[in-house]
């Protein structure tokens, strides 16, 4: 991977490519290419394929297909080409006025600061260019969403678990709700063991607060266009094939934190189903892309990628 981190090395591999994010796997690695996606509003892309077999008829939870390619025009174009009801009208945005939420001082997730300090100066730019940028505290509260979205997405995987592996997680869901009580976080073992073995009853509570979350994230962009977060808590990272559990990340200051808390920024757009478009930001120090993400209401996938096409075009200009 190392070898193709830079923009103009990645754009030599392909000029446009599908994903699916449920966890940030297209978000995240856009910004660690330093190469454009689009994560878009639940349900407008048909999954058909995405999971064998392809004769599935439910679409999977959270789950997504979306486009990445290395200009956001090119992302437009093929959004246009995979979604079941494309917008036969080319939008555009501009900068002038739009009004942003800058949300990256975040106490409870992780940022790295070299990723804070280059999407900062991302927005210093964005400003210069005419748009109002307010930095923000979290839209919705950050325990809630971590709860909902890790119950939401640790119940899709339990649902394809073997049967011996079902059986142990089913004795563990008493420690597991009493971890949980005494203070466990949402990305503990603790919260995948309850996901993993969750009743129906559970799913049901946390599609509840997700409708809720929802709710809370329309009634804010009555307020802001658009809201602008990081992809990923950290630049790219050398490779770690031990099993996810005992995987761990370091900060530039040498602190190490759960590999799983890679997905506390992918949570918001993932849980609420709203589209999301992530753009390069700028560099690192280190010399490694940062990205960020721009997310929007539901069913605005051609507006924020509009906004992305933009930004590409004034601020690579600048």
């Amino acid at each position: 991977m190392a070898d193709f981190l830079d923009r103009d090395a990645t754009d030599q591999l392909a000029a446009l490519e599908i994903g699916a994010d449920i966890a940030g796997s297209l978000r995240i690695p856009a910004s660690y290419c330093g190469v454009f996606a689009h994560k878009p509003t639940f349900g407008v892309i048909s999954q058909r394929g995405l999971v064998p077999p392809a004769v599935r008829a439910a679409d999977i939870d959270l789950a997504v297909v979306g486009p990445m390619a290395r200009s956001a025009r090119d992302l437009q174009l093929l959004y246009n080409t995979i979604a079941d009801h494309p917008d036969a009208t080319r939008k555009r945005a501009t900068l002038r006025t739009l009004r942003v939420g800058l949300w990256i001082d975040e106490p409870a997730f992780v940022l790295d600061h070299p990723v804070h300090d280059t999407i900062r100066a991302f927005a210093e730019r964005l400003s210069a260019a005419g748009s109002v940028v307010s930095p923000i505290s979290a839209p919705v509260p950050p325990g809630v969403l971590l709860s909902t979205y890790t119950m939401l997405l640790f119940a899709i995987m339990g649902a394809s678990l073997p049967p011996l592996a079902g059986v142990l997680f089913e004795a563990l869901r008493g420690p597991a709700r009493v971890a949980t009580a005494m203070g466990a976080s949402p990305m503990s073992w603790a919260q995948g063991v309850l996901g993993y073995a969750a009743r129906h009853r559970d799913w049901l509570a946390a599609n509840e607060t997700r409708a809720h979350l929802r709710g809370e994230m329309i009634t804010f962009f009555q307020r802001y266009d658009i809201l602008i977060c990081p992809c990923a808590p950290t630049v790219a990272f050398p490779h770690d094939h031990r099993p996810i559990n005992w995987r761990t990340l370091s900060t530039s200051t040498g602190d190490r934190f759960s590999y799983l808390r890679m997905l506390e920024w992918s949570a918001l757009a993932t849980t609420c189903g709203l589209p999301a478009t992530a753009i390069p930001a700028g560099l690192a120090a280190s010399g490694l892309p940062v990205g960020i993400q721009i997310i929007g209401p539901p069913g605005s996938d051609t507006f924020v990628i509009a906004v992305a096409e933009a930004i590409d075009r004034a601020l690579q200009a600048a």
